[in-house]
């Protein structure tokens, strides 16, 4: 068999491959916020795709095409989806035939693989979103560049051009490889002043191109603030060990550039090979430019943002474990494969489960309740699992959400004019806490009406508050000393847990929230440093639903309220078999006295 029909079967047997592991679990996790506005907005008509792209940092062309495919293959998560699976079964093509013709049929095949089952990878081929295709279109750019080094004339040198150009038009932190490239180029042909002028003529055409783009747009005029600031160092380390899946391939991608290095040295007047340094180069001049300009202009290192060095990674990971040697490449392959496959996740995780979120508040909504949505942007993310409809109708979204009684505005729940809810039951769906400032206050919240539910997702939690109605008190469990025994209840040396109140939850409804009010009086006692009060709401064999420690000492000493020591606290996800545990743990054999241990649980 010619090589030709090899590399069209190695070819023909990747496409399947790579085609069915990124299609499998391709609608586990629901829409990030990013992919619901991408593709609300991909809904509208042209002109105003190019508008809105017009004020986003991310310039038009993904924009363009996600619209055209909506409107072709309609609007699911899979369809979506599946245009990012596409572009990631082309960029493992891309890299095959890259890395086949300049660096052997061996490492194309092991990088193609490599980028196939790379975590992130894997990842992005699951988004909605344009990073799959900033890597086909990275991968374009470097093997255009090196089919021009071959020859850098004619219409190799505008391929060249044409995929850089295409590349920062999908996403701008992508310029960041044009200095990379120029120094491979300056590596690669050092006194040939003639093409190094060649390629930075072509390079300087590819920034300029997009530069018509900066100014003729008014977003780029503008001086946003970014919501994260430069990068320390454990977020450098972090997005290292997401491009490689672990440590333990970071670690022997080193070991292998260590090797390769001494012998670099060794032989560096024989010419050994060296064609690796430009993987390096491709890998590092990025990742170091982003982190300058996020301490020099803005910040903006993240993993998304620097995406383009993760088929450098991949790339660079095969061929330098091929040069060490045909002795150490089989079982330096095995392991790194080992390692990668380890690495995988096949459930992707939300970042925002609006798709879990929204299935729980729907049967709940009736004509008496209504639901708040913060922050208020997000009403794109949730009309898609709550009304795809609405969702379909960009312009329409919101007020046939409204007609349904969902809100993005406080006002449209509590008539703050007249002091009175305009509604029995809210739920308030919050996303982003933490992030963001709420529409509302919850202290404000929880002194207009009683929070009856609390539910959490990952990214999302859901707090039902009821102006109409209170929790039921489930239980009063009590331990008076004083009335008891016509004393206090005294602490000798010998007791670690002296006392401590039981109370099942066999009665609860699991389906409302567990409001938990414990408290104790300290009568006397010193050094109190060692006494501690816990309420805890636990399974037997199971992971704790609640365990709070309160230092007793360092509580009196901020308190209000004399020697009572209280803790509140609300649990969910709870069931019948839970226990609900409020005890004093003594852990330094302190002698005092107290009274009044005591425990109030709503339901």
């Amino acid at each position: 068999m010619d090589s030709p029909h090899l590399k069209n079967i190695i070819l023909f047997l990747l496409v399947l491959l790579s085609l069915a592991f990124h299609c499998y679990n391709l609608e586990y996790a629901s829409y990030e916020l990013d992919e619901a506005v991408h593709v609300w907005h991909a809904q509208k008509p042209y002109a105003e795709v190019v508008e809105q792209a017009s004020n986003d940092p991310n310039p038009p062309i993904y924009n363009l095409i996600i619209s055209a495919w909506v409107k072709t293959f309609g609007v699911s998560e899979f369809s979506t989806r599946f245009f990012s699976v596409l572009m990631g079964v082309l960029a493992v093509v891309a890299m095959f035939l890259m890395a086949s013709r300049n660096f052997g049929l061996t490492v194309g095949i092991v990088a193609a693989l490599f980028l196939c089952f790379s975590p992130i990878q894997f990842r992005f081929t699951h988004l909605a979103r344009p990073y799959s295709l900033l890597m086909l279109t990275v991968i374009l750019s470097y093997g255009a560049m090196f089919e021009a080094m071959k020859k850098p004339k004619g219409w190799r040198l505008f391929l060249y051009y044409l995929f850089s150009t295409l590349m920062i038009y999908v996403h701008p932190t992508s310029v960041f490889n044009i200095p990379a490239q120029g120094l491979i180029a300056l590596r690669n042909f050092k006194k040939d002043y003639r093409v190094i002028l060649k390629f930075a003529l072509v390079m300087l055409a590819a920034v300029a191109s997009f530069g018509i783009w900066m100014i003729s747009i008014p977003y780029f005029e503008r001086d946003d603030t970014m919501w994260f600031g430069p990068p320390a160092w454990d977020q450098i380390y972090h997005v290292i060990r997401v491009f490689y899946g672990g440590i333990g391939l970071v670690i022997l991608q080193l070991g292998v550039l260590l090797v390769l290095g001494i012998t670099a040295i060794r032989n560096r007047k024989s010419g050994s090979n060296t064609q690796w340094l430009d993987l390096l180069l491709w890998l590092l001049i990025p990742a170091i430019a982003s982190i300058a300009f996020s301490y020099l202009v803005k910040p903006i290192f993240q993993d998304k943002y620097i995406l383009s060095v993760q088929p450098a990674a991949m790339l660079l990971l095969a061929a330098s474990i091929y040069q060490t040697g045909k002795w150490l490449r089989i079982p330096l392959y095995i392991a790194a494969f080992s390692l990668v496959i380890w690495s995988i996740d096949l459930k992707p995780k939300a970042e925002d489960d609006w798709k879990s979120s929204v299935e729980y508040v729907m049967p709940k909504l009736d004509k008496n309740s209504a639901v708040l949505i913060d922050p208020w942007y997000e009403y794109r993310t949730f009309a898609f699992y709550f009304d795809q409809h609405a969702y379909e109708l960009p312009d329409s979204t919101y007020k046939i959400l409204v007609a349904k009684r969902v809100y993005t505005a406080w006002e449209d729940v509590y008539d703050v004019a007249n002091n009175r809810p305009k509604t029995d039951v809210v739920y308030v769906m919050s996303g982003h806490e933490g992030f963001v400032t709420p529409i509302v206050s919850f202290s404000t919240l929880d002194s207009l009406a009683t929070l009856t539910g609390l539910k959490r997702y990952p990214g999302v939690t859901i707090r039902t508050y009821s102006f109409s109605s209170s929790l039921d008190t489930l239980a009063i469990k009590k331990l008076d000393f004083s009335s008891e025994k016509g004393e206090v209840k005294r602490i000798g040396k010998e007791d670690e847990f002296p006392a401590s109140i039981v109370v099942p939850l066999s009665n609860a409804n699991p389906e409302r929230l567990a409001q938990i009010n414990a408290s104790v009086e300290i009568v006397s006692g010193k050094d109190l440093d060692g006494l501690n009060f816990v309420v805890t709401v636990e399974k037997p064999d199971q992971p704790f639903l609640v365990y709070l420690v309160v230092n007793v000492q360092k509580e009196l000493e901020k308190s209000n309220n004399g020697k009572t020591i209280s803790v509140s606290t609300a649990v969910d996800g709870f069931d019948q078999e839970c226990l609900v545990k409020v005890y004093l743990w003594n852990s330094e054999r302190t002698e005092l006295e107290i009274d009044n241990l005591q425990v109030i649980i709503k339901n």
